[in-house]
């Protein structure tokens, strides 16, 4: 007689952890996961089973899974539980999704400036778009050092939104971290921090 082969319930190796994101932003819980034989997965939302969908995808590679949320709305905020079970046992892990609110108007980078490489005694630019309204102003450092055009430096701003840090006649030195923050009277974006190599 063939003995039956020994198998395992299934062990969480990584827990899900909570998430914060900004509505609209996607959402990705994850877990990893092992058990013999293959643990089935499920994914709870509020103790309601999650199936696929254009508002849900549950994606896994190996022991890894995943839940996505590619649009994440203020109605996803809450308790997800992940669950895997084999015919060894069952286990289970928790946590929350939480949601932060947009601000109507509020500052948001449409196009976000990209990192700069640049060989010595060339220019170098970093290009953005912001949005909102009021139009927000935009400040830009290096390092903790605000930047203002100067000799070296030109920082232009246009009423559409779009506008540019030029460096000219790049140096070793100016090689280092560019933060660019948009302001306005109902908040801040979130620092975007990119740098120059020359």
């Amino acid at each position: 007689m063939k003995m039956e082969e020994g198998g395992s319930a299934p062990v969480f190796l990584k827990q899900v952890s909570d998430v914060e994101v900004w509505q609209g932003d996607v959402a990705r819980l994850s877990v990893t996961v092992t058990g013999s034989p293959t643990p089935k997965i499920l994914w709870f939302f509020s103790d309601v089973k999650l199936t696929p969908s254009s508002d849900c995808k549950l994606v896994f590679a190996g022991n890894d899974h995943s839940l996505i949320l590619p649009y994440v709305g203020m109605q996803d905020e809450g308790k997800y539980t992940c669950m895997a079970s084999n015919v060894h046992g069952e286990a289970a892990c928790s946590a929350h999704l939480h949601v932060r609110q947009r601000v109507p108007g509020a500052p948001c980078f449409a196009r976000a400036p990209d990192s700069v490489q640049c060989a010595p005694g060339f220019t170098a630019v970093f290009e953005y778009t912001v949005a909102g309204e009021p139009c927000p102003d935009v400040e830009w450092f290096k390092g903790t050092e605000r930047l203002f055009s100067d000799a070296r430096h030109s920082v232009s701003h246009n009423p559409d939104g779009s506008g540019s840090l030029t460096v000219w006649e790049c140096m070793e030195e100016d090689t280092g971290l560019y933060t660019c923050r948009a302001v306005s009277t109902l908040g801040e974006s979130p620092a975007l921090q990119h740098s120059a190599v020359s």
